[in-house]
């Protein structure tokens, strides 16, 4: 990762807003369904060199593609692993946060702003958690999307360097296993530590290839901070616990 001592570098989270009309066709692929394939590549390939033109044109720094091959990083995951199967038991529902409790009108205004995004967001927070099973050794199997995604942002990056526009740095996003674990449950390995430990290791094939490529690998851990705010019970200790 650069860094600078001259000035504070500008960067993003990660997901940026799709295109419209992207958003079914990335529904359909998350759900396994029928779908323009070849349109839906385009429109990723189109996009990503639209969003990294203007990234650089608002001056963020450190760039990436929007994740906009991905709609949901949990639907994302399970397609790029083997080894899981349609879990019949739903992934349990989480009560109110602390933070809700704490701040009721705050989230109530977060409930207005979120029932006003547009219907094709709408429509994707309605459906019901994707969630598996593990029911056979987990393995990476997804070296093909991965490379597209790869290419794609160079592709984007090197049509703005021909224009003289060059960011200081790139990054990828990627899903920790920690995240996954809660989607895709254990109904394979004799500990569900050591399901933990075969999604940590399939899901290195990703990370490293990510760094190889010469970007920034930026896991996407938001368990790490919703482990906490989503289990009230919890005592700090036993929060500090369950990052570590």
């Amino acid at each position: 990762m650069k860094r600078s001592d001259e000035r504070i570098l500008t960067t993003h989270v990660g997901s940026l807003p799709r295109p419209p009309g992207m958003a079914p066709l990335l529904y359909a692929k998350d759900a396994g369904r029928e779908h323009d394939r070849a349109a839906l590549a385009r429109g990723i390939k189109d996009s990503v060199s639209d969003v990294v033109r203007r990234q650089l044109a608002l001056g963020i720094d450190v760039v990436n593609d929007g994740e906009h091959s991905k709609f949901n990083f949990i639907a994302y995951g399970r397609m790029r692993l083997s080894g899981l199967d349609p879990n019949p038991k739903p992934v349990p529902m989480l009560g109110e946060s602390r933070d809700a409790l704490a701040f009721p009108k705050t989230y109530a205004e977060a409930s207005v702003m979120n029932a006003a995004r547009s219907p094709e967001v709408a429509e994707r927070r309605a459906l019901p958690p994707i969630s598996t099973i593990s029911t056979a050794p987990v393995a990476y199997v997804g070296q093909t999307d991965l490379a597209v995604d790869v290419a794609n942002l160079r592709d984007a990056l090197q049509t703005e360097a021909t224009q003289g526009r060059k960011p200081y740095d790139v990054f990828m996003t990627a899903i920790s296993p920690n995240n996954l674990e809660f989607y895709h449950r254990n109904g394979y390995y004799p500990t569900d530590e050591q399901h933990l430990e075969a999604l940590a290791n399939a899901m290195t094939a990703e990370y490293r290839a990510i760094a190889d490529a010469g970007f920034v690998l930026q896991v996407d851990d938001p368990r790490i901070a919703t482990h906490y705010n989503r289990t009230p019970d919890a005592s700090v200790e036993e929060c500090r616990k369950f990052i570590a």
